[in-house]
């Protein structure tokens, strides 16, 4: 029997192969637009559940008045409490989302041209369309975009009196910051009276009040809880953008999906 120790077999330890590494940065960007757009869309049913508490702690009271001009009654309904101030917080974070969902988009085909975006790097909308034609002649010449990039933004029109969703998403985002959320307030839009007769719908917006029904004049009605119900919806009124009595959650809904359809057309340019 040797004496000689026995020796262990040679292990050979081999590296693990490092990974191909793959620049995904412009890829990333892409989904991150559309998370932005989609979280507009995921806020809405909070936005709705503000409105509805709001509408809950009972924002109108109903007064039957005459009208000395028609010689008849009508049955008004007077805001006595203002808009909660967390539904403004509410569209103007749904605003700011699709624009920063553009913002990203842009920064997205930059990289993937090769070129590390700035603070200063944004989704071009204009006022006028001068404005937009010369600063896509810049990008082209500084070889931000590609020119079929550069011909895809040209033809979505981002200017006032182009698209009315890209314009106004740009507008709304600016006006927000200086104002409590440009004119959205309420408007009665529904109104039901029951156990009565002889009245007739007359929806009619005043300063201080909004009109709801016509009334004979020798009506005895007494708007209570129990006879009437008042609904409201909130809308958008902004004279720069023709905008008047808009409803808020239906144009939310368009300009999302409008900002989703935009992405995915430039992701594919």
């Amino acid at each position: 029997m040797s004496d000689e120790p026995t020796k262990k077999p040679l292990i050979r330890v081999v590296p693990p192969k490092k990974p191909q590494q793959i620049d995904l940065s412009h890829r990333d960007g892409f989904e991150d637009a559309k998370s932005s757009a989609n979280w507009s869309i995921a806020h809405a049913p909070t936005l709705q559940s503000h409105i509805i508490e709001w509408l809950q702690s009972n924002p109108y009271e109903l007064f039957v008045e005459d009208d000395p001009q028609r010689g008849d009654k009508f049955l008004a309904a007077y805001q006595v409490k203002p808009l909660a101030p967390i539904i403004f917080g509410d569209i103007g974070a749904m605003i700011n989302s699709l624009r920063s969902a553009l913002d990203i988009l842009f920064c997205a085909l930059c990289r993937r041209n090769g070129i590390k975006p700035t603070r200063h790097t944004k989704f071009p909308i204009h006022r006028q369309a001068d404005g937009l034609v010369g600063e896509l002649k810049n990008i082209e010449k500084e070889k931000w975009l590609t020119e079929r990039e550069v011909r895809k933004i040209e033809s979505l029109r981002p200017y006032q009196g182009g698209d009315d969703a890209l314009f106004a998403i740009h507008h709304l985002d600016i006006v927000r910051k200086h104002e409590r959320f440009v004119s959205a307030e309420p408007v009665i839009s529904q109104a039901h009276i029951t156990a009565w007769g002889g009245a007739t719908s007359a929806l009619q917006r005043l300063n201080d009040k909004t009109i709801l029904y016509r009334l004979p004049a020798n009506s005895v009605f007494s708007p209570s809880k129990g006879n009437s119900m008042v609904s409201a919806e909130i809308v958008i009124n902004e004279a720069a953008l023709a905008m008047v009595y808009v409803p808020v959650s239906r144009r939310m809904r368009y300009f999302a999906g409008r900002v989703l359809e935009i992405i995915d057309d430039l992701e594919k340019a």
